[in-house]
């Protein structure tokens, strides 16, 4: 399984994590000891499970806090503030050294020895335990709360035994120690921190921010994501956000031709061009474009399916403008339209006359989507049950789209996706159970989140 996942309809979205990716991303050694890293359709099934989370629409992304000396905080915290701003738009990242009197800075002066901001270092070691402690009494929840609330001093930092230790992360909480160098790339090893916080895990696919020998807090190896985490970061994201893989990489060109690094402003321009096909010059001109090629808005792409003239199942409420699929037999030279035991029998391999199911045809994708709509007639059997393609030719020139339909034991569904039997798909309807073929709500992969079709549910 490719582990960028399915090719998104999108077809920008499409370039920037299948086109010409191996002039631009270097594959992550494969003698590397760490073994494998977590592919999209993993994270994705995650992230549609509620076990990751991400800010919500154009919600806060993190909050830095600065609780070291004045001069380090003016060394380290404006360059971080601006690299995660790039990297997380349009989510939003907030930084500031809480003031003296505020409660945490109170509790911070407890701890170290000395208000956040203070002329020099903080006199005494902070202990980590109790510094997550008052991070997540005074800095933690409310309205509008951040996804990632990351604290930084450069005074020293503890274990529970007293030990000296970089960095300490206790849910979406991060505390951490370091010298301030006033290099970017020393702002940008603070991502890595942030992003697994988020829920992404370390990349071993290709090199990348999130590569396990990135996790540095004096210098990033790399200042790229890779297609594998890019996908991941957009998903997490979520489409409502508005975000867009050129509008990702504009971001950071911008960030890059700010602080002077000429060679990954070169690589982000060159990138864009690709995903963009907009072979231009000059990077202003690239950052400022605004692209019409954008990703679904949130609740687009959804697809509903049901049988044609059929009993509603319970629990299920039909629309007043419903959007209809139906299962099809022939039948002495009549197209019949199956009950639901009819169809569960037929898909099985057939009814006691040995006749399956002819076609099914499934309508009500929007935007991108209406690519799924269409007749799926069988093409044979896959898992014990029948298998159903549709080919269809799309407006102007390009390839016919050859779409399957098909059943998973794996995750008792019927699912559409690019090649038969495979578990990268566009959409899926499950679980079957028994004698309930096709009759769930379908789940659809717009390009960047899964998301159910609740006009019709069970």
């Amino acid at each position: 399984m490719d582990p960028r996942g399915p090719q998104p309809l999108d077809r920008v979205l499409k370039r920037a994590l299948f086109e010409d990716v191996d002039s631009f991303f270097e594959p992550y050694p494969a003698s590397a000891p760490e073994g494998p890293g977590e592919n999209f359709v993993n994270f994705s099934r995650r992230l549609a499970a509620g076990e990751v989370t991400g800010p919500s629409g154009h919600g806060l992304a993190t909050r830095l806090l600065w609780l070291g000396s004045k001069s380090g905080g003016e060394a380290l915290l404006p360059l971080a503030s601006a690299f995660l701003s790039a990297l997380l738009a349009p989510a939003q990242t907030a930084a500031e050294c809480p003031a003296a009197n505020s409660a945490l800075g109170r509790a911070t002066s407890l701890l170290a020895g000395a208000p956040p901001g203070c002329s020099g270092r903080p006199p005494r070691p902070l202990a980590s335990r109790a510094l997550l402690d008052a991070l997540g009494r005074h800095a933690v929840g409310g309205a509008g709360g951040a996804a990632v609330v990351l604290a930084l001093t450069d005074g020293r930092l503890t274990d529970d035994a007293g030990a000296p230790l970089e960095a300490k992360e206790e849910g979406h909480m991060i505390v951490c120690s370091l010298e301030p160098d006033g290099t970017p790339q020393q702002a940008a090893g603070l991502a890595p921190l942030v992003l697994q916080a988020m829920g992404l895990s370390l990349c071993r696919f290709y090199r990348c921010l999130l590569n396990p020998g990135g996790l540095n807090l004096k210098s990033a190896a790399t200042l790229r994501l890779c297609p594998v985490c890019l996908r991941k970061l957009g998903a997490l994201l979520g489409p409502g956000s508005g975000w867009t893989a050129p509008g990702h990489y504009r971001g950071l060109l911008a960030w890059a031709a700010q602080q002077g690094l000429t060679e990954e402003a070169t690589w982000y321009r060159e990138r864009l061009q690709v995903v963009t096909e907009e072979y231009v010059d000059s990077e202003e001109a690239v950052v400022g474009k605004v692209s019409d090629d954008r990703q679904l808005p949130d609740g687009e792409g959804a697809l509903s399916c049901r049988e044609a003239q059929m009993p509603t199942p319970p629990g299920r409420q039909v629309p007043k403008q419903g959007l209809t699929s139906h299962l099809a037999a022939s039948d002495e030279g009549k197209e019949l339209v199956l009950r639901p035991d009819e169809a569960a029998a037929r898909l099985s391999g057939g009814n006691s006359r040995g006749q399956g199911v002819s076609a099914v045809v499934l309508s009500g994708g929007q935007g991108s989507m209406r690519a799924l709509n269409g007749r799926y007639v069988a093409s044979g059997i896959s898992s014990g049950r029948q298998a159903f393609c549709m080919s269809s030719k799309p407006a102007g020139e390009g390839p016919a789209l050859e779409l399957f339909l098909y059943y998973v034991p794996s995750s008792d569904s019927w699912s559409v996706g690019s090649k038969l039997g495979d578990e990268a798909i566009y959409a899926d309807c499950g679980p079957a159970g028994v004698k309930a073929d096709l009759m769930q709500t379908w789940r659809v992969w717009n390009g960047e989140a899964w998301s159910d079709d609740y006009r019709i549910t069970d």
